[in-house]
């Protein structure tokens, strides 16, 4: 997702004296933070940047070539980053000159830019760029990060009395996982909802906003409703342990901090 981005940050400093930049309006402070970062998908990274008050693009696509637009103006009807005079060109470093050469592709391009809820989509003349969505460079190393323990930590979990089931799913963002835990009980179960995040410091995963129902038996076996929660705000930490070959998760809520929990993969022999 990330490759090129440093050859792409090398070219548009080199650059940066050829462009001619356009008289605009003031643009306003929150509109150039939105815009204004590195922004990366799959085989594409954006810079978008603000200098002497005018908005700056280049960017990196999947063919690797690269794109530099001469004029980029934020226009505040439609919300959007508007982008012309464009060249996409192929680079190679000449060794001599300690410079890049271009060797033009395309002239005259345009493109248009819309962010929205932290995603920045691009309308391209070339049709380029049609269903990418664009991620800050910071999140997206965030959420490869956190890509790294999904193996080990999404799944269905049980106690080893079987008495405690957990299933774990990456939360939609990307970065957090959700957890949900049923804990049976003589006349009916504890049922446990909360978002974890990775800390890093203490190399686990941590809550904040957990809640805890209640709930009766039911005939048929499933959940009923839950309603409203029994506990809000909880706050603890699952943390894995073992190995591969005997993985466990071992769960603290500060609620109950001398009672812990400890889960294996459902299936697996105790």
């Amino acid at each position: 997702m990330l490759k090129r981005f440093f050859m792409l940050a090398m070219i548009a400093a080199a650059a940066f004296s050829c462009f001619a930049l356009a008289e605009a309006a003031a643009i306003p402070d929150d509109v150039a933070d939105r815009f204004s970062d590195t922004w990366v998908a799959d085989g594409f990274s954006a810079e978008i940047w603000v200098d002497e008050g005018a908005f700056l693009c280049d960017m990196a696509l999947k063919d690797d070539s690269f794109c530099e637009y001469r004029s980029c103006v934020w226009d505040a009807a439609t919300d959007t980053l508007i982008c012309s005079d464009g060249t996409r060109f192929f680079a190679s470093y000449d060794e001599e000159t300690l410079d890049y050469v271009h060797d033009d592709i395309a002239t005259g391009l345009t493109a248009v830019f819309s962010e929205k809820d932290g995603r920045l989509t691009c309308e391209d003349s070339e049709g380029l760029l049609d269903g990418v969505v664009f991620l800050r460079l910071d999140e997206a190393e965030e959420i490869d990060a956190a890509a790294e323990f999904d193996p080990y930590l999404i799944g269905e979990w049980e106690s080893p009395d079987g008495m405690s089931v957990l299933t774990i799913e990456k939360n939609p963002g990307g970065v957090h996982w959700d957890a949900e835990a049923v804990i049976a009980r003589t006349h009916g179960a504890l049922v446990f909802k909360a978002t974890l995040r990775y800390d890093g410091e203490r190399d686990c995963f941590v809550y904040d906003k957990g809640k805890f129902w209640d709930v009766p038996i039911t005939d048929t076996g499933e959940l009923p409703d839950l309603g409203e929660a029994k506990v809000a705000g909880a706050a603890g930490s699952f943390a894995l342990t073992g190995d591969d070959s005997d993985l466990m998760l071992r769960w603290a809520d500060d609620g109950n901090p001398d009672q812990e929990t400890l889960f294996r993969r459902a299936g697996a022999s105790s």
